[in-house]
């Protein structure tokens, strides 16, 4: 390893140890790996750090890291970037049972939530931030439809194998890809993204995690991107595309008791008029001939939630979601 390597203060001591006044000065035997964007610290036992941007080729980086070291938590202050090397890194951390932080004064955003929602445990000082993904630049038409089609329906693949709840999907599908929607604490914690056991008693051992200075980790928001975020733009209270006023049959009735098959149903709504208005005639048609025959689908579930969530993710993937 590079002389320089070895010796300077990293990231990761920053990040984790540097409120506490015995490591302002770091063992003489301290030792810094770094893997791409990740660093491992050997003053910091069991924690990798991922500081920047997810990028091709971060799977050997994180493979090497994991055989190199006995990692359990995984530190993560990332903009986001590639979408299906962040999967794959999702994966691994599923795999292996690993837990993840976002640390104070540190973005984990789009791409890079992924790799969070994928940790056996889970905290957040700092900042979740989820939006659709879309198909880059060059593409145009049906073609560019298609291929943001795709990217989604591979993300919901994924991420239905982690134990997260649906909340986190709709907020995704909800954010349009232009713009961030920021997890406030309240709803991290309500919703269970952020789990709830003793994880904050393994945190402990990590004294500055709670009380970092906001000048010794660099904020990583994505730039140019708006926040969304409840009370900025959004309802105060969530209702269908219906009126619950003249419910009548169980299914409804569950939609209009559940805000999140609520706010579903609202999405999935106004993505169908959208769909219907651009088409022609012939095919406006067929659209609501499938649309009627999917209500008839999702009636079938009655009141039973989870079925009526699945009947949801399925159409709103339908629609291009």
């Amino acid at each position: 390893m590079p002389f320089f390597q070895t010796l300077r203060f990293s990231t990761l001591a920053f990040l984790i140890l540097l409120t506490t006044p015995f490591f302002l000065i770091r063992s003489a035997a301290a030792e810094v790996n770094i893997y791409g964007p990740f660093e491992y610290d050997s003053d910091v036992q069991g924690v990798l750090l991922l500081n920047g941007e997810i990028t091709d080729g971060l799977v050997y980086h994180f493979r090497k890291a994991l055989r190199e070291h006995d990692i359990t938590i995984i530190f993560l202050s990332s903009p986001g970037g590639n979408v299906y090397e962040a999967l794959e890194l999702s994966a691994i951390i599923s795999d292996r049972q690993l837990s993840t932080v976002i640390p104070p004064n540190s973005d984990c955003a789009s791409a890079c939530s992924f790799l969070f929602v994928a940790g056996a445990k889970r905290q957040a000082y700092g900042r979740l931030g989820v939006h659709q993904f879309s198909s880059n630049g060059g593409i145009d038409g049906s073609v560019a439809e298609t291929a943001s089609q795709t990217i989604t329906g591979d993300i919901i693949d994924f991420l239905k194998e982690y134990d997260i709840p649906l909340i986190f999907m709709v907020r995704m599908l909800e954010t349009p890809s232009h713009s961030m929607y920021w997890f406030p604490d309240t709803e991290l914690q309500r919703e269970k993204i952020e789990t709830e056991d003793d994880f904050n008693q393994e945190l402990a051992r990590f004294k500055g995690v709670p009380t970092l200075p906001a000048n010794i980790v660099k904020t990583t928001t994505p730039a140019n991107l708006p926040t969304t975020a409840p009370g900025n733009g959004r309802v105060a209270s969530i209702l269908p595309s219906f009126d619950c006023a003249k419910a009548g049959t169980p299914t409804e009735f569950s939609i209009c008791e559940n805000a999140i098959l609520a706010e579903m149903d609202t999405l999935m709504a106004q993505r169908y008029r959208a769909l219907r208005n651009q088409m022609r005639k012939t095919d406006a048609n067929l659209l609501k001939a499938e649309q009627r025959q999917w209500i008839n689908s999702r009636n079938s579930c009655g009141a039973d939630v989870s079925c009526l969530e699945q009947a949801y993710m399925t159409r709103m993937f339908e629609l291009g979601l």
